[in-house]
């Protein structure tokens, strides 16, 4: 697959060095049309009885909008001439979906809130909104960025435990698309297929209450961790066969415990660059993006973020 449409997101938070560079390259290796979106928040002046203080508002409204069109003026000179830039005001959440759907985009990217000083958190409340609503791919990039990548991550769950099982499966095919396109656009040799598994009961294997002996509860651990091995490679043969022959390989990684916990852990043993997902709700690795799970790998995770959404919407979300 190759991105054929790309809306670049810019607000006042952004810091647009590192994402300028990365927009360059996309726009280097794709032919994909790129519109930049600057977002102006709504500014409501008061009506102030004092004149002056009527003025400093709407000069602070005039400072805000002159900084973001600066931004907007900076990347859109980088970038070649087949890019497009508009300015808009309002929510951001909003004017972003009205945009993809505009200019049929296949990917958003937006620099994180985060800054080069202080790499966690990454995420701000804002960018977390657009990766939960927004249709379209969301690239959440972190600020400090260098010119190239050198690690991919693509978290992936095990479908077949669900009745919509056939839905998952073709999501977690499309991340494996996506790291693998990115793969090719960064010269990447190998992406890591992170699998957070969990064993069913393992809280009660180590309560005395139900009479479980050492031997029982480690030989069910065994056969668990076997039988969720044995998934994950099967997964990866089948992607490897679907996608075909590709410069990048693809290398099951799978480790046991919580996903809030083990997943950004790995991520960061790995050291990637980028970890690609999925965002349906629930506790398991495609499901972190909403609810609690969510709030606590994203406030722990120090790399950008690609966040997919399945083809349809019928897939249930978990309590």
């Amino acid at each position: 697959m190759a991105f054929k449409s790309i809306l670049v997101v810019v607000d006042l938070d952004s810091e647009i060095e590192a994402i300028t560079r990365l927009t360059e390259q996309l726009a280097s290796r794709t032919d994909a049309k790129i519109h930049i979106l600057g977002v102006v928040p709504e500014f409501p002046i008061p009506a102030f009885r004092s004149t002056q203080a009527s003025k400093t508002a709407r000069d602070m409204s005039a400072n805000l909008v002159n900084e973001l069109t600066e931004k907007v003026a900076a990347l859109d000179k980088a970038l070649p001439e087949r890019a497009s830039s508009s300015m808009v005001t309002g929510r951001l959440i909003e004017q972003v979906n009205q945009a993809v759907m505009l200019y049929q985009v296949d990917l958003v990217m937006k620099a994180a809130a985060g800054t080069q000083e202080s790499p966690r958190p990454v995420f701000g409340s804002v960018d977390k909104r657009l990766i939960r609503k927004c249709p379209a791919p969301v690239w959440v990039v972190r600020p400090d960025i260098g010119t190239e990548f050198d690690s991919i991550a693509v978290a992936v769950d095990r479908p077949d435990i669900y009745a919509d099982s056939d839905d998952r499966r073709d999501l977690a095919l499309s991340l494996i698309d996506h790291s693998l396109m990115l793969a090719s656009f960064f010269d990447i040799k190998t992406v890591h297929v992170v699998y957070a598994w969990d064993a069913v009961g393992a809280d009660i294997l180590r309560s005395p209450r139900y009479g479980i002996s050492a031997v029982e509860a480690e030989d069910y651990m065994r056969e668990c961790e076997a039988d969720n091995r044995a998934w994950l490679d099967d997964f990866v043969k089948v992607a490897t066969k679907r996608f075909g022959k590709t410069d990048a390989k693809l290398s099951p990684e799978p480790v046991f415990g919580r996903p809030r916990v083990v997943l950004v852990d790995k991520v960061e043993e790995l050291k990637a660059d980028i970890l690609i997902m999925g965002t349906i709700a629930r506790t398991g690795a495609l499901g972190l993006l909403i609810g609690n799970t969510a709030e606590d790998v994203l406030d722990r995770l120090a790399c950008s973020v690609l966040a997919l959404k399945p083809a349809v919407a019928n897939i249930v979300e978990d309590a």
